[in-house]
């Protein structure tokens, strides 16, 4: 669960990245207003016999927020300064 409710005891992993889906799971995203994964989607799939799969990510795996220009440009500069590994594949 990307953001837990509130009350609720937290735990030390969090919903991000890339997703990567089948064409038919866009049939279980509303198309005219804001949707939350974590809350719905992927609880409607796994309700539906989905798999829904993620990959833990290890202490040295880069992550960073990209959710602005400033902050995609700073990874793409990371990137082009080889301070990031990319690996495809594993």
């Amino acid at each position: 669960m990307e953001k837990p409710p509130g009350g609720a005891v937290a735990g030390d992993m969090a919903n991000g990245g890339i997703y990567i889906l089948e064409r038919e799971i866009f049939r279980f995203i509303p198309d005219e207003r804001y949707c939350d994964f974590a809350y719905e989607v992927f609880p409607r799939l796994v309700e539906a016999g989905y798999f829904v799969y993620g990959y833990r990510l290890r202490p040295e795996d880069y992550l960073v927020d990209i959710g602005s220009m400033e902050k995609y440009r700073r990874a793409n500069e990371d990137v082009a300064a080889g301070k990031v590994r990319l690996r495809y594949g594993q």
